[in-house]
């Protein structure tokens, strides 16, 4: 538990050093509520959310639930996922390249002020840097709701995350190597995201290792196919997954564990050792039998992948 309470610290560390590299200091005529980037809007809303769960929390003495909400938008939106996102624009000098970097330092100095309570003086020394005024969190008012109506640019933003995840997903089962850059193939249809696609296609290519995307009437049958919010996609992965190779390789880690099932079941079958044997040993080979039958099935599935690209 200590090493994870480090981890976020360093987290929350990298996160002021990326803003710090940038030289990106405070304007304050920004105003949140002005914000016109979908990027922008969505981080803006989920702080409101958060700024409300941890208020809620803390006035009902939730405290392990009013941290676990600063974890998670810390760890997942903000460095995980917003910071990514607007890589590309912090080395322009455009009216939106200024309005992220601006709405970039918003979120976090009030990330600082609703993380003060559970971490005063990480957030105390990462404050002093941005504010050339020495004001200290600890008297500075709680974060005021922005309320900026991002249901939309939360809809957008998501759909362009589950995307990339969807994709990096599919790499990571079918051991497509970083530095090999893949086609996204996308269906042609009357979706109102399709705008999102092609307005963050650098994005994309970015952060989902793409090479290319390529708009299509359909969906050819040796790709593999996936949905996300009713558009359909395919990864083109010819000659660059050896089927042959993965296959062979999959069918020796597919009887592995078929092996390793055949062993539980014929425990968890003996009667003498369910009479004998401590509830816990018992629960521990009924754990092992699920996690292996969940392994086969997700073997089963990149099998399936992979016989499509052949």
């Amino acid at each position: 538990r200590v090493e994870g309470y480090r981890n976020f610290i360093t987290k929350i560390w990298n996160a002021a050093r990326f803003i710090s590299t940038y030289e990106i200091t405070i304007d304050n005529k920004f105003d949140p509520k002005n914000v016109t980037q979908d990027q922008n809007k969505w981080i803006l809303g989920e702080l409101d959310n958060l700024n409300k769960n941890v208020c809620q929390s803390i006035d009902n003495y939730r405290f392990n639930e009013a941290s676990a909400a600063i974890y998670s938008f810390t760890w997942h939106l903000f460095c995980d996922w917003y910071i990514e996102i607007i890589k590309d624009d912090m080395n322009q000098t455009s009216a939106e390249s200024v309005e992220t970097k601006q709405t970039l330092i918003y979120t976090f100095i009030n990330l600082l002020k609703i993380c003060h309570p559970f971490m005063p003086f990480v957030t105390e020394e990462l404050n002093n840097v941005y504010k050339k005024d020495k004001s200290l969190l600890v008297s500075s008012s709680w974060p005021e709701l922005i309320a900026n109506g991002s249901d939309q640019s939360k809809s957008i933003i998501d759909f362009l995350i589950n995307t990339i995840t969807e994709v990096r997903s599919i790499r990571s089962e079918l051991r497509v190597a970083p530095s090999n850059k893949i086609k996204l193939l996308v269906m042609n249809s009357n979706n109102n995201l399709l705008k999102a696609l092609k307005d963050n296609v650098s994005k994309l290519e970015r952060m989902a290792r793409l090479s290319s995307l390529d708009y299509v009437e359909k969906i050819p049958d040796n790709a593999i196919q996936f949905n996300v919010a009713g558009l359909g996609f395919g990864l083109d992965l010819k000659g660059i997954v050896n089927a042959e190779e993965e296959l062979v390789r999959l069918g020796k880690e597919l009887q592995k564990v078929e092996n390793e099932i055949f062993v539980v079941e014929n425990k968890l079958n003996n009667k003498q050792f369910l009479e004998n044997a401590p509830k816990d040993v018992i629960d521990k080979q009924k754990k092992l039998k699920t996690h292996l039958l969940e392994q086969k099935a997700q073997i089963d599935i990149i099998q399936g992948k992979i016989k499509i690209i052949e």
